[in-house]
């Protein structure tokens, strides 16, 4: 079953590698929170699995501009509850 991965914070070593132990191809990342910094110290998550990031995080830790140069979709409010809608599943990396 396809999983929404809410991750609210800064990957360490021990988080990362249990994520990268979980994840399938066919789940999706949603960076909120500080958890947006990730964005740019964890690219290969960003090259392998569809990911997406909430705008008020990026524009409330200045990153907004920046993160429009990675592959990752900025998204709304609505967008956010949309994703939580299509995957019945998801788990929180806080």
């Amino acid at each position: 079953m396809p999983t929404l991965h809410l991750i609210s914070t800064t990957l360490n070593h021990e988080l990362y590698q249990q994520l990268i132990t979980i994840l399938s191809d066919d789940d999706v990342l949603l960076f909120t929170n500080q958890g947006v910094y990730n964005l740019y110290s964890q690219q290969d998550l960003l090259k392998k699995y569809r990911c997406y990031a909430l705008m008020s995080d990026l524009q409330a830790y200045g990153l907004l501009t920046l993160v429009e140069q990675t592959s990752c979709k900025i998204i709304d409010y609505p967008e956010f509850v949309q994703l939580g809608i299509l995957y019945e599943r998801s788990i929180s990396w806080h």
